[in-house]
């Protein structure tokens, strides 16, 4: 055992001391080598996690979107609602299966690039097959991704049909409450959305720092290109929804906030009086100035249209409610002072959240797209480097064991044989002759020219040497040349050459699969930090799930408290109403003419108590 183990040290010197006199340069140790292996595969198998994870995400969303929840469902007489929500449906489960077909795409690109490792034929790898394949599959790529971007934009187009069929529906504006709970969960996927671009942003943040100042090719500069635009087109598609989401934002505020415009002693009024007053809002007129306007009003038309432009609707909106607020504090039951500060206030913060999450989603997609970008390059990069590693150790294995087995074709006594008889024979090799069949050759010999080629062939040129070894039975004839041992000497080193070269070939075999085991582990090695990283992410997704739940709670307990001082103002406004009414009707009424109608002594009212305003 101790013999063979120092005989394999030995040809491992052998061939590697030949390897750096050859190319003049020191071999690449197999750690490196292996170094590179693991991070080109870290790097792949971290790509494919980033589009199973992105992939996950968008067929959650897509399914949030267009399957809602059974609270906020449409009822049954909605027109239009339910064809859209299956379109919506079928879209995104078409997207799925694109994604999927692209994740296909990419583990056999990745497939592709480990088959790389393991071709034996240097040849092979010049031919066309692999290229043109290569090529197919990239432009096969490409016409998914942009049949997931149409996909993409008609599922959003659908969205924003259901969500102006839903505004446009007449019950919404009965139910104010049911306004605020779809603003909540749309401000709620907001926040969701940009916490998760948040955390992309974080964690390309280092690769973005390295791959600062590199340059491109031209051919990477067009894929980067390609990549750009693809980006762009999804920004632009996030950018319009995140537009509709806040057009729609100011309508169902001001609906909210329209909803206690007539206090409930105004309505208790009005209703008392609906049977006799021919115009009361019952009726269709245009009683009290259009505080309690019915469905043909001004107020009810503009929530009807949704303000999908978002452009105009809110500015005469806002002038409308400025002039309906102005008439009504000439006359009872209408908004206070304080009211009209409230709502105000509510309108510069909802322009000043409106420009802020503007801003944020432009920064976010720029930092996302020159990360994408960056990163991008980096894996071609790698990629290149790992294909010419492997062409270059291919193209040498051949050489370095063919110069090994042809360095002690000839024993220390044949050499010495030979020098001595160099200065009487006429044909030795110092003369220029075919002395001992060419076993101590020049520089002008088959051996010389043989392993000045390097067999790079790896086919016929070993035969080749061995038929040519053969030419020495010929020399026994003439004198001078070998004898009987000599004979024998040579056909016991042809045996030892042969034993040689398959022992060389065993141990060619056992590095070839000690290499493939260490590939094994340095996969596994990956695969374990992958599950290490995973782990601490979704303990820190748990850790911020609190502070979340707390964030909540103080907005419902802010909201809570602005529903109880608005109680307690309305309240108030009725003790007043009331107060007022009894006091201003208890002596007009009693002194009035008994000819006056119902009519004439309410508006005898509503005078004296303009007067004592």
């Amino acid at each position: 055992m101790t013999d063979v183990s120092n005989r394999q040290h030995w040809w491992l010197k052998v061939m590697q001391q030949a390897v750096e006199s050859h190319h003049g340069e020191p071999l690449v140790s197999r750690s490196v080598l292996q170094q590179r292996e693991s991070a080109a595969l870290e790097e792949g198998r971290r790509q494919a996690l980033e589009e199973l994870t992105r992939t996950q995400e968008d067929l959650s969303e897509f399914q949030a979107q267009a399957c809602p929840s059974s609270s906020s469902s449409s009822p049954p007489g909605r027109v239009g609602f339910q064809p859209a929500r299956e379109a919506s449906v079928a879209t995104a489960s078409e997207v799925a299966k694109l994604k999927g077909e692209v994740a296909r795409l990419s583990a056999q690109n990745a497939a592709f690039g480990m088959q790389l490792g393991e071709e034996e034929d240097a040849s092979s790898l010049d031919g066309g097959d692999f290229h043109e394949e290569r090529e197919q599959w990239l432009a096969e790529k490409s016409v998914l991704l942009k049949r997931v971007e149409t996909l993409q934009q008609e599922h959003q187009d659908r969205l924003a049909a259901v969500a102006a069929t839903k505004s446009m529906s007449p019950d919404t504006q009965c139910r104010p409450e049911e306004g605020m709970v779809v603003l909540r969960q749309k401000c709620q996927k907001l926040e969701n959305d940009k916490a998760a671009l948040k955390r992309r942003v974080c964690e390309l943040g280092d690769s973005i720092m390295e791959l600062e100042g590199e340059r491109f090719e031209p051919k990477e500069v067009e894929q980067l290109q390609a990549l750009v635009s693809t980006l762009e087109s999804q920004k632009r598609a996030l950018t319009s929804q995140v537009e509709r989401l806040l057009a729609e934002s100011p309508a169902v505020v001001d609906m909210c906030l329209a909803a206690p415009a007539v206090s409930p002693g105004a309505r208790a009024l009005n209703a008392g009086e609906a049977d006799s007053n021919p115009e009361s809002p019952e009726q269709g007129g245009p009683w009290l100035g259009g505080a309690r306007a019915g469905p043909g009003s001004k107020r009810s038309v503009t929530w009807q249209s949704g303000f999908t432009d978002g452009e105009d609707e809110p500015e005469d909106r806002e002038e409308e409610d400025d002039d309906d607020d102005d008439d009504a504090d000439e006359a009872p039951g209408r908004r206070t002072e304080t009211h009209q500060k409230e709502l105000q206030e509510l309108r510069f913060k909802a322009q000043a959240v409106q420009g802020r999450a503007l801003e944020h989603a432009d920064f976010l997609s720029t930092s996302l797209q020159q990360a994408s970008s960056e990163l991008k390059w980096q894996r071609l990069q790698e990629d290149a480097n790992m294909q010419q590693e492997q062409l270059r150790l291919q193209w040498e294995s051949p050489a370095v064991v063919d110069m090994c087995l042809a360095a002690p074709a000839v024993s220390p006594g044949a050499r010495a044989l030979n020098a001595g008889e160099a200065d009487s024979n006429p044909e030795s090799p110092e003369q220029g002759g075919p002395w001992l069949g060419g076993a101590r050759a020049g520089p002008g010999s088959k051996r010389s020219v043989t392993w000045q080629s390097g067999f790079t062939d790896g086919e016929d040129e070993p035969e080749d040497r061995e038929e040519e070894d053969d030419d020495d039975d010929d020399a026994d004839e003439a004198p001078g040349r070998r004898t009987e041992k000599h004979q024998k000497e040579l056909q016991e080193l042809r045996f030892k050459a042969q034993a040689v070269q398959g022992r060389a070939l065993e141990h060619a075999d056992f590095l070839s699969t000690s290499l493939q085991q260490a590939r094994l582990h340095e996969e596994a090695a990956s695969l374990h930090e992958q599950l290490q990283l995973q782990n601490q992410q979704q303990q820190t997704q748990q850790q911020q799930l609190p502070q979340q739940q707390q964030q909540q709670q103080q907005l419902q307990q802010q909201l809570q408290q602005q529903q109880q001082q608005q109680q307690q103002q309305q309240q108030q406004q009725q003790q007043l109403l009331r107060s007022e009414t009894a006091e201003t009707t208890a002596q007009p009424l009693a002194s009035a003419p008994s000819s006056m109608t119902g009519k004439e002594l309410f508006h005898g009212c509503f005078v004296l108590c303009n007067s004592q305003n």
